[in-house]
């Protein structure tokens, strides 16, 4: 599997070459479907190492599934920008940083990850401002693994490590929402979560296009909040 995962990086790399903005939007969309082909095909083999119960191979599977990940939400990215669909956009670059990000966290090789994640930050600093970003507070009455189901006080698995081709993250089943807070200073832990708009002169202003969105009766600095509180990513 190790020489099959240097072709399978090697394949998403010579599919990633269309990430330029200036590529055909159809040729972006064929890439983004073959690397959709490519994760599907690799979960498929991830799950026959996890039965038979061979977990650095599946583990190998589960640095290629980020990978290819990382890539296509870029792409989703850039194909975003062009129909000016800015939110989306955003969103999809966002958690092609947490994956790179997770990547990193797994121990899987951290050049490919922090290269990717470098051009990334990048693109956010070049092409959206600086947002408003939220912090939501909650009370967690039960927290358990997602590797064993037990609580995270009775197991030994680590938040963000590999095991048998998974990530391990904390599953909060019984959480009771605090509070919402704004972010002024400082970067949070989802940068999904975020203010949507503000209020200046009896109108909506867009926080990522600066445009007017409509008129309001909401007073002036009034802020919208876009409050997503949003599970482990899928891979």
């Amino acid at each position: 599997m190790t020489n099959n995962s240097d072709q399978a990086f090697q394949l998403i790399e010579s599919i990633f070459e269309y990430s330029y903005f200036s590529i055909d939007s159809g040729i972006q969309k064929e890439a983004i479907g073959y690397l959709g082909g490519l994760i599907k095909s690799i979960r498929e083999l991830r799950n026959e190492f996890i039965n038979e119960n061979n977990e650095i191979r599946a583990n190998e599977c589960l640095d290629v599934i980020i990978y290819a990940y990382v890539c296509k939400r870029k792409l989703e990215c850039i194909l975003s920008l062009k129909k000016s669909n800015m939110h989306k956009a955003y969103d999809y670059l966002i958690d092609a940083q947490r994956s790179a990000e997770k990547g990193i966290e797994a121990g899987f090789q951290e050049d490919r990850y922090r290269e990717k994640l470098n051009d990334l930050v990048k693109m956010e600093n070049l092409l959206f401002p600086r947002q408003l970003w939220c912090s939501v507070g909650m009370i967690n009455n039960e927290i358990t693994c997602s590797i064993c189901g037990l609580s995270v006080f009775d197991c030994l698995h680590i938040s963000g490590q590999p095991y048998m081709g998974k990530l391990c993250y904390m599953k909060y089943n019984d959480v009771e929402l605090e509070h919402i807070a704004v972010i002024p200073f400082g970067v949070p832990e989802n940068k999904k979560c975020r203010t949507k708009y503000f209020v200046e002169g009896g109108y909506k202003i867009d926080c990522i296009t600066k445009s007017v969105l409509g008129k309001t009766k909401d007073k002036d600095g009034t802020v919208k909040m876009l409050a997503m509180v949003t599970s482990e990513l899928e891979y």
